[in-house]
């Protein structure tokens, strides 16, 4: 187990060199830990008891009802959640007859196959392996819970197969990245160099900047691409989650909010209608005579009680990340259609630049530069940043640049 929190303490940990924006760090980093430390609760939570209990005549061996009803699903009766509590029903969904097939929801969110794992050696996919291979063993070592280990893989991988698409994002702008970032800080974010080291590699970031200028727009148009992909994956893993419990999640938490403010009588709660923690199962079997038997059993739901917060949470933090992302991505349409823009944010940001360094800046390169010029600043020392930003303006002052084309007295679009 302290294994598993290494990989994963490796997994989220921020690196010092800032490459991305602070919302996207949430999609790779937040948002993975909640997933695996969910799946982790999960997991513990099937070691303290059994994730299903149904009670039962003595005619049919308690493991064996246990087992059929969590393959085959159990099921609650909708006229039934709006009855009274302890009169009409003994709990809400739960009645005395069997309903009719429209009247049921069933519940099989367990019944899940469990994908194989991508052999791969980097240390994010080897961190999944080494958590399934210890819920398989740690399983597989009580004979009590034996049988519960294909369950238990399928749950934790539900979790790590979405901590995967956060992290994808990230994995693809690293290896587009390419350390660039770090390459031109040349120890610069430090400040604490001698005088003739620190004149060294500011003539080298600035020799760098001046040969490659206009060169990095697809360089940063891949990273706009992979924040418009985490705001594509959010989109789709709330949809997916949708389909996932039969069109209820997309309105779940509203309906949650909306519960809380109503009359508790006169509406259901929509936690325990998507995670009931009673259901009925119905079991058949040979009879003395012969004749198929029917038998009802009532089944206790313990792990919906973990399963409802868990969910609640992750609908409130989707939408949330959903409503940054969207932000996001128009905050970059905008950068890339508005040099004006671009000159307002440095200026914004880095205050000990000359305005009039920042607008020749930015009238003689493109989009892609004040990118890497932003992402830059963010990392070197502020004073060597000012001193990078004045020397580059005054070279593209004094210097017709012979890949720049030269636009007086008007802002290089991207």
């Amino acid at each position: 187990m302290l294994d598993v929190f290494r990989g994963l303490k490796s997994l989220v940990k921020i690196s010092h060199i800032q490459i991305d924006s602070p919302v996207f760090r949430l999609h790779y980093s937040i948002t993975v830990m909640v997933l695996i430390a969910f799946s982790l609760i999960v997991t513990t939570r099937q070691y303290v008891g059994n994730p299903i209990d149904c009670v039962h005549t003595k005619d049919i061996p308690e493991d064996v009802l246990n087992t059929y009803c969590w393959i085959h699903s159990t099921y609650a009766l909708k006229s039934m959640f709006l009855k009274k509590l302890g009169k009409e029903v003994p709990y809400p969904g739960v009645g005395n007859s069997e309903g009719k097939l429209e009247d049921r929801k069933v519940y099989k969110y367990y019944q899940w196959v469990c994908f194989v794992l991508f052999a791969q050696r980097t240390k994010e996919i080897t961190f999944f392996d080494s958590i399934l291979l210890l819920g398989y063993k740690s399983t597989t070592n009580n004979n009590n819970t034996q049988k519960h280990h294909k369950k238990l893989i399928v749950k934790i991988s539900i979790f790590f197969y979405t901590s995967i698409l956060f992290y994808a994002p990230r994995w693809l702008w690293k290896s587009w990245e390419g350390g660039k970032i770090h390459a031109l800080m040349m120890d610069l974010d430090i400040g604490i160099c001698s005088e003739i080291e620190k004149k060294q590699k500011k003539k080298l970031l600035l020799d760098y900047l001046w040969d490659n200028l206009r060169f990095h727009n697809w360089w940063a148009y891949r990273y706009y691409g992979c924040e418009l992909l985490s705001l594509i994956n959010v989109v789709g893993q709330m949809f997916l989650m949708n389909k996932f419990f039969d069109g209820e999640f997309m309105t779940f938490g509203l309906d949650v909010i909306k519960h809380m403010e109503a009359d508790q009588e006169d509406r259901m709660d929509p936690m325990i209608y998507i995670f009931p923690r009673m259901t009925k199962c119905t079991f058949y079997k040979y009879g003395v005579s012969g004749e198929v038997e029917r038998h009802d059993a009532i089944c206790i739901l313990p792990l919906n009680v973990v399963n409802e917060k868990i969910y609640i949470f992750l609908w409130f933090w989707f939408i949330l990340l959903t409503i940054l992302t969207s932000l996001t991505v128009m905050y970059r349409i905008i950068i890339i259609f508005s040099p004006r823009m671009r000159v307002y944010l440095l200026r914004l940001r880095f205050r000990l630049v000359r305005r009039d360094a920042i607008e020749i800046i930015v009238r003689r390169s493109k989009m892609g530069d004040w990118f890497l010029l932003y992402m830059l600043g963010e990392n070197i020392d502020s004073i060597i940043f000012r001193d990078v930003m004045g020397d580059l303006a005054n070279r593209l002052n004094n210097n017709q640049h012979h890949r720049v084309p030269g636009l007086k007295g008007d802002i290089q679009d991207a």
